[in-house]
């Protein structure tokens, strides 16, 4: 193969790479952030308990 091409791939591959690390992290820090507002600030949706 020319050396183009297999530089072309090997940045194709660091650039998708970077892509899915990114995309991948602002997933889980979307996730943690959910969690974290479930468990210290709890919305009040104004349900109350059948007594």
């Amino acid at each position: 193969m020319p050396m183009n091409v297999i530089e072309s791939n090997v940045n194709w591959q660091v650039g998708h790479l970077i892509d899915w690390n990114i995309k991948h992290t602002v997933y889980h820090c979307g996730q943690i952030g959910i969690l974290s507002r479930i468990v210290e600030k709890r919305f009040d949706f104004g349900l109350r308990l059948a007594r």
